[in-house]
């Protein structure tokens, strides 16, 4: 389980305390099946100290935990600190998903 790629870090909306915040992260994981392209998935905080991301799709299905990603430790603190983003399934294929996460507007 992994992710690809964080490009374009930008300073998050909300004010010079809060950490960098990626505009968008890609990751990629086995694909368990039973999920479509375009699919919004939940993102999911699981620890308190060093918390885990998990996406989890509708029907229950559980991704995770996202690992590998350059900007992991400023996605989770920007989640932490209620930075909106949104996360949803990219790509499909027999083998792996490619899942989106985006920083919405305030």
């Amino acid at each position: 389980m992994g992710g690809t790629r964080t490009p374009d870090p930008t300073p998050a909306p909300t004010g010079d305390s809060k950490p960098t915040c990626p505009s968008h992260v890609t990751v990629t994981f086995p694909n368990p099946g039973g999920i479509s392209k375009g699919e919004k998935l939940a993102m999911l905080l699981d620890g308190v100290d060093q918390p885990a991301l998990f996406l989890m799709a509708a029907t229950g299905i559980r991704l995770g935990p996202v690992a590998g990603v350059p900007a992991l430790s400023q996605l989770i603190q920007c989640l932490k600190d209620q930075v909106p983003y949104e996360a949803h399934i990219d790509f499909v294929h027999p083998a792996s998903l490619t899942c989106l996460i985006i920083r919405q507007l305030e």
